[in-house]
């Protein structure tokens, strides 16, 4: 449903389906049951589903490949930390192995009130997007969708968390198994720090891991010469350490991040004010659904009053039809027609060659008894801005009073005078 929803924003306009339509309206129910009853029927709802399986699937392979990535790095990171120097410096290894992580999470939550998705995200859906060949496959409109959506800051969030979990188990792991096969010797010492604030920050970092049964700063030595028993209990400190700042504060971020995507998510497709969904409630909700007057006779289908004298330069004019099919009636032989404009290339088109072409004056062609939405107003607009001259909007077919005046409101707001198709003798409309 959020797909289809989604695709038909970015087109402008509903998908045209009349049977889809007529099925949501026999289902009854509540508009948002209508309105996924009508997804299911629309002729292209398997191609949907399927490339909304095909964008979870390299999401998914994308995110392993991360995960991989920084697991290897965390690997190197580990055998770099203890290297061959004897005694391995323990404030060293740390830094190496749980500095990055917990230092980018740090910033992370910093940021995170000023984050609304769009940089990070849309950086992603471009790199995974180059996959698709096509940008309008159902699969590239998916993964967009994911990436870009409500949920969109969040998906990106997992996959940096994932991530990053990937380093702090790679780098555990290699800590593991690289004190369980080498002999090192541990201290804490560095070359600029004295004794006593090295040991403060022992005391400090050995308290959580303290909380779980591990021995530290506060009962074994700080400095070689060290026994056995006291490199053994600082090595088991480390892989502690590496848990509790590494591990588990990735792991409770991702468990937080994709709940809240599954949440946004959710709530997206709840949102029934979204023009997407919103511009459905005529089709599938029609007012006289419930209540119809059955002893008086309805009110007749006319045209309303339209304004005479729509002053449009005389001459060559460009013509177009907006979300309905080219009239029947003839054009004046001097105008350039542009086609029927109902999706997202054919748009692209007609404003590509109103910015070309020398442009006197537009006509847009609408059905009359349509209801206009916000994606009419975007387009007329963008049209009316691509020509850069005056513009008409033209009602074609019957005109409800009530459409009429939606139409009036739209025409106002875009500043184009309103007229009818076809235009009265003598050239006007």
């Amino acid at each position: 449903m959020e797909l289809v929803r989604w695709r038909e924003e970015c087109a402008g306009h509903p998908a045209d389906s009349m049977e889809a339509d007529a099925a949501a309206r026999a289902a009854g129910g509540p508009l948002q049951a209508r309105i996924a009853h009508r997804a299911r029927r629309l002729p292209d709802c398997g191609p949907l589903r399927a490339g909304l399986r095909r964008a979870r699937i390299v999401l998914m392979a994308a995110t392993g490949a991360l995960v991989a990535a920084f697991g290897i790095a965390g690997i190197l990171a580990a055998g770099g930390a203890l290297g061959s120097a004897d005694p391995v410096s323990l404030p060293l290894a740390l830094l190496v192995v749980v500095g990055p992580s917990l230092a980018t999470l740090l910033l992370w939550l910093a940021l995170l009130p000023m984050l609304r998705g769009g940089g990070a995200t849309s950086a992603l859906s471009a790199l995974i997007a180059r996959h698709f060949d096509d940008r309008a496959t159902p699969a590239g409109d998916a993964l967009r969708l994911l990436l870009l959506g409500r949920g969109g800051r969040w998906i990106a969030a997992s996959v940096a968390h994932a991530a990053w979990l990937g380093y702090t188990l790679g780098t555990g792991a290699a800590l593991l198994i690289l004190l369980s096969v080498r002999s090192y010797a541990l201290s804490w010492e560095t070359t600029l720090l004295d004794a006593e604030t090295l040991a403060a920050w022992a005391h400090a970092l050995s308290a959580v891991p303290a909380l779980l049964g591990f021995a530290g700063a506060e009962s074994l030595p700080l400095r070689p010469p060290m026994p056995d028993g006291a490199r053994e209990a600082w090595a088991a400190w480390l892989l502690a350490a590496v848990m509790v700042y590494g591990v588990l504060p990735r792991a409770l971020a991702l468990l937080v991040t994709l709940a809240l995507a599954r949440r946004a998510l959710r709530a997206s497709s709840d949102d029934l004010h979204q023009p997407g969904y919103a511009r459905l409630r005529s089709r599938l909700l029609p007012d006289h659904g419930t209540a119809r007057v059955v002893d008086a006779p309805p009110a007749p289908e006319t045209v309303a009053a339209a304004p005479a004298g729509v002053a449009l330069p005389a001459g060559a004019l460009h013509a177009l039809a907006l979300e309905t099919e080219c009239p029947a009636d003839p054009l004046p032989p001097d105008w350039i027609w542009l086609g029927a404009v109902d999706d997202r290339d054919s748009r692209e088109r007609a404003l590509a060659e109103l910015q070309r072409d020398t442009v006197r004056g537009l006509a847009i062609i609408v059905r009359g008894a349509a209801t206009p939405d916000r994606g009419n107003r975007h387009a007329v607009e963008a049209l009316r801005d691509a020509a850069g001259a005056p513009a008409v909007l033209l009602l074609a077919g019957p005109v409800p009073p009530a459409r009429h005046a939606d139409w009036q409101r739209l025409a106002e707001h875009a500043g184009l005078t309103l007229g009818v198709w076809p235009p009265a003798e003598g050239g006007d409309a």
